[in-house]
C-alpha cells in the first residue's frame, strides 16, 4: 500500500505524467523594445512558426513588451508589472519566453506574482547563476559570446595585428559586458594588446577612434549611450560614429551589425535564437523538468558583408565553411543574363561584318600601299564606308571621324573632334566604354563594345564601336575604329550576304589568274585544230578530184572543236560572272569533271597524275552549281600547288566522290605534298591565312563559307603516310529539301 501511494505521488509531479495535455499550448513571450522595433517581428514570426511545426494542436500565442528604450526606470517597471498582473489573472499559460537578458531580468524579478509556476524559456547575452534559473524554473541558453572565435579569424586575416579596440557599454556604466569579453579574450592577452574602450562618451569615443594605429582591429560587441543633450543612442548609432573614424577592420557579434560598417564574424541571429528557444518551449511543456535542461551556448553563424570583404582584400575562398555573403554586389551577367545574350547573337553578327570590312580595307591596302600615307585618300575611303569610322591619337584625343559620323550626328567637324565625340554617349553608358578605352590604350589591345549615342534627331541608337590599335614604324600612334548602327538587324543582314558574294567574286578571279596558263593551252588546242581543218577543207575544195566525204569530215572537226572552245569560254564565264544564288539539284560527279577538265593541262604542266574515283549514280544535292564548283576547284588547284616540291614521279591527286551514312554526299581530295603542319591544321580555313608566297589566304575561307551555306562542312587532316586530305560533306538533295533552310 504504502509502495502504490509513493508511486502515485511520484506520477503526480511529473507534469503530463498521467493526463495527456489536449488542445493548443499558450505561451507569452516578452519582448525588451516596443512593437515597433523591426527585429521583434522577425523574432515573432521565427519563434510563432518553429511552435506550430512542432505543435500540432496550435499556439495560443501572446506578445508582451517591456519598452524601457521608451519607458525606462524601476517606477515604469512595476506599473508594467501591475498591469501584467491583472490582464493575465486567470489565464492558463503553459510557458513564459524570453529572448534577452534585460526582459529576464524582469520576469525573474517578478515571476512569483505575476506568474507563479510557470516556467520560463529565456536567450540571454550575459552569464547567469544556475542556483537563479533553478529555483525560477527556468531553462535557456546564452548568445553571442562569440568574442574569442571571431577575433580568432580576423587574425588569421590580418596576421601583422599587434592591438584590439573592443567597444562596449551599457547605461548603467556596469561594465556587465567588458567582463563576459575579457574572460572570453583571455587566451589572447599574449598575442595582441587589448584596449577596451568602455562606456566612452560618444565624442571622446570618435576621437580616440580616429587615432588608432594601422596595426589594430575593432571589436564592436553593443553599446547604449546618452548624447549631451540626454537623447538615447542605440547600438547601431554608436556604430556610426565608429565606422566615420575607423580606418581599420571592424568586427562584430550580431547579425544587427553587417551591413552597417563591419567586416561580420561569427553572430546571432533571431531566427537561429528563435528555433532553439521554441525547441526548448517544446520540451518543457511536453514534460521535462527545466532543471534537466543545461544551460547552453546558443547558436551562431558566420555571416559577412561582401561590401567589406573587398574593402580589405579577403578572399572568399578564406571564410568558413557555410558562410553567409550579404550585400553581394551582383554580377553584370546576373544583371543582364538575356540581354547579354541578344547583343551576343547581334555581335557575332556584326562581327562578322565588321570582319568584311577590315577584309575590304586590308585588300585596299594591299593594292594601294600609300593610302596610310594620304590622309585626303583615307579621308575619301571613309566618308564612302557604310560605317562609322573615328581615329584616337596616342593622347586619346579624337582627330577624326568620318561624314557618315556627322551627318549620324549632325554635328561638325570641330564639335566632334577631341572629347566631343562623347557628347552624345547616353548617361548611362558613358563612364563604362571611356574606361573601355583607357584600359585600351593602356595595354594596347583591340576591344569590341556596344553603346547608344543620340542621333541628330534626339533618338539614341546601339552602336557596335570596334577598335585597333595603330603602330606607324613601330610606335604607337593611337587608334583606329568603326562603329555600326546594330538598331536595325535586317539591313546588316542584308550588308553581310553582299559583302561575303563580293568576296567569294573576287577569290574566283583570283583562281582564274593561276589557271591562265592551263586555259591558254585549254583554248589553243581546239583553235589550232580549227585551222588545220580549215586549210584541209580548202585544200579539198580547191582539188576537183578531192572526196566530199573528206571535206564533210574536216567541217565536222571544226563544228566539234568550235564547241569544245565554246565550252571552255562558257566554263570561265560561269566562274568569273556574279550572279545571285540558285538552288538546283547539282551531280557532284559532273562538277568534279568539269573542275578536272578546267585544271588537266595545268595537271600535265606540272607534272601530276590524277586519280579519279566516282560513285555512280551519286545522290544529287541541293545548291548552287557555280559556288560548288569554285568549292571543288580550290581544293583541286590547292592539291596541285601542294605536290610542286615531289619528285615528278611522285606527284598525283586523288578525287573520290561518294554516299556517306545519314544522307551526304562526300568529296575527298588527297595529295602527294608534304602534308600541313600540326599547328598550322587549326588555322587553314581562317581568312588571310596563307602558306604560299604569293597567296591570299581566301580559297579555303571562302570554300568553307560556300559549304557551310549549303548545310555541310569541310576539314582538313594528314594522310597516314604523307600529303594532306580535304573532305566535303554536304546533304542530299532530298534530305537538304526537307530542312527547308535557305541558303545565303
Amino acid at each position: 500500500m504504502r509502495l502504490m501511494r509513493a508511486v502515485l505521488v511520484i506520477l503526480l509531479s511529473i507534469p503530463g505524467a498521467l493526463a495527456s495535455r489536449s488542445g493548443p499550448i499558450n505561451v507569452l513571450v516578452m519582448h525588451w523594445y516596443d512593437r515597433a522595433y523591426s527585429s521583434n517581428d522577425v523574432f515573432d514570426q521565427a519563434l510563432h512558426a518553429a511552435l506550430e511545426a512542432s505543435e500540432p494542436e496550435g499556439v495560443e500565442y501572446y506578445s508582451e513588451y517591456l519598452e524601457t528604450n521608451r519607458f525606462p526606470g524601476e517606477e515604469q517597471a512595476h506599473l508594467l508589472s501591475e498591469y501584467l498582473r491583472q490582464k493575465y489573472a486567470g489565464r492558463r499559460l503553459d510557458a513564459i519566453i524570453t529572448g534577452t537578458s534585460q526582459t529576464l531580468d524582469f520576469l525573474l524579478k517578478y515571476r512569483h506574482e505575476l506568474f507563479p509556476g510557470v516556467p520560463i524559456a529565456f536567450a540571454t547575452e550575459r552569464p547567469v547563476s544556475g542556483a537563479v534559473v533553478s529555483e525560477a524554473e527556468a531553462a535557456g541558453f546564452t548568445f553571442g559570446n562569440t568574442y574569442a572565435k571571431t577575433l580568432d579569424l580576423a587574425l588569421k586575416w590580418h596576421p601583422g595585428t599587434k592591438q584590439l579596440f573592443v567597444v562596449s557599454g551599457t547605461l548603467n556604466h556596469d561594465n556587465a559586458i567588458e567582463s563576459i569579453v575579457r574572460d572570453d579574450l583571455r587566451p589572447y592577452e599574449r598575442r595582441v594588446a587589448i584596449t577596451y574602450l568602455t562606456d566612452f562618451a560618444p565624442d571622446q569615443l570618435a576621437a580616440r577612434i580616429r587615432t588608432l594605429p594601422k596595426d589594430s582591429l575593432i571589436l564592436y560587441v553593443w553599446q547604449q549611450v546618452l548624447d549631451a543633450q540626454g537623447r538615447l543612442l542605440e547600438a547601431r548609432d554608436v556604430l556610426a560614429r565608429v565606422v566615420n573614424e575607423a580606418k581599420v577592420p571592424i568586427y562584430g557579434r550580431s547579425f544587427a551589425m553587417i551591413g552597417r560598417g563591419i567586416v561580420g564574424g561569427y553572430v546571432w541571429t533571431e531566427e537561429g535564437n528563435a528555433a532553439k528557444l521554441a525547441g526548448i518551449t517544446m520540451r518543457i511543456v511536453n514534460g521535462t523538468r527545466p532543471k534537466d535542461i543545461p544551460v547552453e551556448l546558443g547558436p551562431d553563424v558566420p555571416m559577412f558583408d561582401w561590401r567589406q570583404l573587398q574593402r580589405w582584400g579577403i578572399d572568399e575562398d578564406r571564410l568558413p565553411p557555410s558562410s553567409i555573403i550579404r550585400f553581394r554586389n551582383p554580377t553584370l551577367w546576373q544583371q543582364y543574363r538575356w540581354r547579354i545574350v541578344g547583343y551576343s547573337a547581334v555581335l557575332v553578327l556584326q562581327a562578322v561584318l565588321i570582319g568584311a570590312l577590315l577584309v575590304q580595307r586590308k585588300r585596299v591596302q594591299r593594292a594601294q600601299r600609300v593610302l596610310q600615307e594620304s590622309e585626303e585618300r583615307f579621308r575619301n575611303m571613309a566618308d564612302t564606308a557604310p560605317a562609322f569610322i573615328w581615329v584616337l591619337g596616342p593622347d586619346k584625343l579624337c582627330t577624326f571621324v568620318n561624314k557618315p559620323w556627322l551627318d549620324f550626328r549632325g554635328r561638325t567637324m570641330e564639335e566632334e573632334l577631341g572629347h566631343g565625340w562623347a557628347e552624345g554617349m547616353h548617361p548611362e553608358d558613358r563612364d563604362r566604354c571611356l574606361a573601355t578605352y583607357s584600359s585600351s590604350f593602356v595595354d594596347r589591345r583591340s576591344f569590341q563594345m556596344e553603346y547608344r549615342c543620340r542621333r541628330k534627331d534626339g533618338e539614341y541608337r546601339w552602336l557596335l564601336d570596334s577598335g585597333i590599335p595603330l603602330y606607324r614604324e613601330g610606335k604607337f600612334s593611337g587608334y583606329i575604329g568603326s562603329c555600326i548602327d546594330v538598331t536595325d538587324q535586317k539591313r546588316a543582314e542584308a550588308q553581310l550576304r553582299r559583302s561575303l558574294d563580293e568576296i567569294a567574286h573576287l577569290n574566283r578571279v583570283s583562281a582564274m589568274g593561276e589557271l591562265t596558263a592551263s586555259l591558254a593551252h585549254e583554248l589553243n588546242q581546239p583553235l589550232a585544230a580549227i585551222l588545220i581543218n580549215a586549210q584541209a577543207a580548202s585544200r579539198f575544195l580547191s582539188d576537183e578530184s578531192s572526196d566530199l566525204a573528206e571535206v564533210r569530215a574536216c567541217l565536222a572537226d571544226i563544228v566539234a572543236d568550235d564547241k569544245r572552245a565554246g565550252e571552255v569560254i562558257r566554263r570561265v564565264r560561269a566562274l568569273l560572272r556574279k550572279q545571285k544564288f540558285e538552288a538546283t539539284a547539282v551531280d557532284l560527279n559532273d562538277v568534279v569533271s568539269d573542275a578536272l577538265q578546267m585544271v588537266r593541262n595545268d595537271a600535265l604542266l606540272r607534272q601530276v597524275t590524277i586519280q579519279l574515283e566516282s560513285t555512280l549514280s551519286l545522290p544529287r544535292v541541293l545548291g548552287d552549281r557555280v559556288q560548288l564548283y569554285q568549292v571543288v576547284l580550290n581544293l583541286i588547284m590547292n592539291g596541285l600547288e601542294a605536290t610542286a616540291k615531289q619528285p615528278p614521279g611522285a606527284r598525283w591527286l586523288s578525287v573520290r566522290t561518294a554516299k556517306s551514312s545519314g544522307g551526304t554526299v562526300q568529296l575527298t581530295v588527297e595529295d602527294s605534298g608534304k602534308g600541313i603542319a600540326e599547328s598550322d591544321l587549326p588555322r587553314v580555313f581562317e581568312r588571310f591565312y596563307t602558306t604560299k608566297p604569293e597567296g591570299l589566304g581566301m580559297g579555303l575561307s571562302i570554300s568553307q563559307t560556300i559549304v557551310e551555306a549549303h548545310g555541310g562542312r569541310i576539314w582538313a587532316e594528314n594522310g597516314a603516310g604523307r600529303g594532306a586530305i580535304f573532305h566535303c560533306m554536304l546533304p542530299e538533295a532530298q534530305q537538304a529539301a526537307a530542312a527547308s533552310a535557305p541558303i545565303s
